[in-house]
């Protein structure tokens, strides 16, 4: 099986669009206040949203999260 040759004409334009992507920070840096309010945000989210609660349990389902009830 021979796979086929994709040339790209241009190669400076491309060199300069991949070195303006690199460029972009994609790196997310927060306190740890910042998180823990994100965190805290979240919860509150799937806690008074009922599908959000429905979503979140079947995404946990498929990845074998079980989890424990505390009484």
């Amino acid at each position: 099986m021979t796979l086929p040759v994709v040339e790209i004409e241009g190669s400076g334009d491309l060199d300069a669009l991949a070195s303006g992507l690199n460029a972009i920070p994609t790196r997310l840096r927060s306190k740890p206040e910042q998180v823990d309010r994100t965190i805290a945000a979240g919860r509150e989210a799937v806690r008074v949203n009922p599908p959000l609660q429905q979503a979140s349990g079947k995404a946990q389902g498929r990845a074998g999260i079980v989890m424990a009830v505390i009484n």
